[in-house]
């Protein structure tokens, strides 16, 4: 698969998914019809649960685990090819990314199951991906623009990488908001749900950035 291709299929596969899982959900009258990024009426995994679309969202999401395995190890054998070495940042990365990935693929495999099992390796999963992938994404952004300044050309990505920058800033900015107004106590059902879907599409969002830096 072109390079360029397997970084659009990583960030469409969680959008089709998430969203159609609500949409089927909604129709159904599972959860109520509004709009979750700013309303929060349901979160991701509550609307896969309760409606019809469960196996089309654990379908999407798996596929979607397993192609940001290997967009991830494509990363990184690119970045070793242009310097002709590996690094130990470049390991840890490619781990970060490897181990983010294997994680949601468990938590979408266990979502809908019962029991205390079940409910502790949901939540283990959840937590590591969404720990995991933000630094081997602000880690995979670092290295690049590294190679702004080794690599004569590479300047040219330069939009591309402040994208994903405004992409990780804005992650960052929704992470201290939640922490904020947990330490407050003024969070809400709603308000999670609000982060839950909002840094989720973001997430995602870094990845179409990719797809115009390997585009040849």
């Amino acid at each position: 698969m072109h390079p360029k291709n397997l970084a659009l299929l990583v960030t469409l596969l969680p959008i089709l998914a998430c969203n159609g899982v609500y949409l089927l959900s909604a129709a159904g009258a599972h959860v109520s019809w509004c709009v979750p990024y700013l309303e929060g009426c349901t979160s991701i995994s509550r609307a896969a649960r309760l409606g019809p679309g469960l196996w089309w969202f654990k379908l999407l999401m798996i596929a979607y685990g397993i192609l940001m395995i290997g967009l991830w190890q494509y990363a990184q054998r690119w970045l070793d090819s242009l310097r002709e070495q590996q690094t130990r940042t470049g390991r840890l990365n490619l781990a970060l990314g490897v181990s983010g990935s294997l994680a949601l693929i468990v938590y979408i495999i266990f979502l809908g199951s019962d029991g205390a099992m079940y409910n502790f390796m949901r939540r283990a999963g959840v937590l590591v991906y969404f720990f995991c992938i933000p630094l081997a994404q602000l880690l995979l952004l670092n290295q690049h623009y590294k190679l702004t300044h080794e690599r004569a050309g590479f300047a040219r990505h330069l939009t591309a990488l402040r994208f994903q920058t405004t992409v990780l800033i804005l992650l960052l900015l929704i992470a201290i908001a939640s922490l904020i107004s947990e330490a407050l106590q003024i969070k809400t059902q709603a308000s999670e749900n609000v982060v839950e879907w909002n840094f989720s599409l973001l997430m995602t969002l870094y990845f179409a950035a990719l797809g115009t830096i390997w585009k040849k």
